[in-house]
């Protein structure tokens, strides 16, 4: 009698794992089309703010704020927080089995790792941001960054520790550099997009890797200039990094430069979701 019902059980687990497997690829996938549109809306936001004074530079906290102030403001949030759950998900995957280099663990793939656990701890953060504004809940456009920094500055080697993370950010910044110039932080498609579309979707993910890295180094390069004017309000996450940019010698140009790109990033997010070879 078991032997007869074993190879039917057998069929309905794989079933089921097929299934499961199916739905977590498609929440992963969502999660590429939701960090996208953040960027893409940050990206949108910047260019509009070069021309007109009355518009102003975000960053993800505030690109939420944004959205949600809009008609089907909170459906919108609502369908960011599915796709997010799927990004926070993949990095949750890479942070702990590391599916690309199975059985292979030294102190490169532990950096990568950690790497993957602190980008989604990070996006997990958004997710909460975005649920209090889904509930209803004000959520202050607040800069945790800045805030971090005028705290760590009363404390003992709280200078060194915002020195110290300034540099790890440009550190970070300078891998997305390398990683757009060098073509390995770009993802490989599969067979059903076309070859043109394709050297094209290179291209401009390679412009946009490049932005985010540019991103990052300018956050770094005002922490540690906070550093050293011993003031937390140099200090600050990617929108604070953008209005002091823009102030800058040829700040505007500078500034419209990340924004295309941050927009390149959303596009090229948005062919990675639909022809991505893999989802992690």
């Amino acid at each position: 009698m078991s032997k007869n019902v074993h190879p039917i059980r057998q069929v309905k687990q794989r079933f089921q794992h097929t299934t499961i497997h199916q739905w977590i690829e498609i929440l992963i996938r969502l999660g590429f089309v939701a960090k996208g549109s953040i960027y893409g809306g940050i990206g949108l936001l910047a260019i509009i703010a070069i021309f007109e004074t009355n518009q102003e530079i975000v960053g993800t906290h505030g690109i939420l704020l944004k959205i949600a102030a809009q008609p089907l403001g909170k459906l919108l949030i609502g369908l960011l927080i599915i796709g997010l759950t799927g990004y926070v998900l993949r990095r949750l995957i890479q942070a702990l089995f590391d599916p690309k280099h199975s059985g292979e663990f030294n102190l490169k793939r532990l950096i990568h790792r950690c790497g993957y656990l602190m980008s989604g701890l990070s996006y997990s953060g958004v997710i909460y941001t975005a649920s209090q504004l889904l509930i209803g809940l004000d959520a202050e456009n607040d800069d945790t960054i800045e805030d971090l920094a005028a705290e760590l500055f009363k404390q003992p080697f709280g200078l060194w520790l915002v020195i110290i993370g300034g540099i790890a950010t440009i550190g970070v910044g300078c891998s997305y550099l390398y990683g757009a110039y060098s073509g390995s932080y770009i993802r490989e498609f599969n067979s059903t997009l076309n070859h043109q579309v394709k050297t094209w979707a290179i291209g401009i993910g390679k412009v946009g890797i490049a932005a985010r890295g540019i991103g990052f180094i300018t956050i770094g390069i005002f922490l540690v200039q906070a550093t050293f004017l011993v003031r937390s309000d140099p200090a600050g996450g990617l929108a604070n990094a953008l209005k002091q940019l823009q102030n800058q010698p040829f700040g505007s140009l500078w500034l419209g430069g990340i924004a295309f790109g941050f927009m390149a990033y959303a596009i090229y997010m948005f062919v990675v979701a639909l022809y991505s070879r893999d989802w992690v």
